[in-house]
């Protein structure tokens, strides 16, 4: 009974060090699978009901997120509580100072980049 409990507590400590080191030796590299990527400061973000675009700094780039995206995209429609969590995240960066990343996809139909996810840096 007694080596039961001990056995079973050393895997589950091998486990969670195991798991540990996983996410410590990972946690580190990027995983982007969109087309690309911009980072700099927030210059201008507009919204409007439904979409919103960010333009950052150095960057002659727009990047755009639609509650129903173009023709062409259709499967980048993102939710409204997304769209406003975009926004939220762009204006307390430019408020801040800090720069901000955006991962987007482009749409080959339109041409237009489709933010993917964004993240926000000191």
């Amino acid at each position: 009974m007694i080596n039961t409990i001990i056995n079973k507590a050393t895997k589950l400590s091998t486990l969670v060090a195991m798991a540990s080191f996983v996410a410590l030796a990972t946690g580190n590299v990027p995983a982007f699978a969109s087309e690309g990527s911009g980072m700099s400061t927030v210059w201008d973000v507009y919204a409007a009901p439904g979409m919103i675009r960010i333009h950052l700094t150095n960057d002659s780039n727009e990047y755009y997120s639609y509650t129903s995206a173009p023709a062409g995209c259709p499967t980048w429609a993102q939710t409204a509580d997304t769209l406003k969590l975009y926004s939220a995240m762009a204006q307390s960066a430019m408020l801040s100072g800090k720069q901000l990343r955006i991962t987007y996809n482009l749409c080959a139909a339109s041409g237009v980049k489709h933010i993917d996810h964004m993240e926000i840096f000191k």
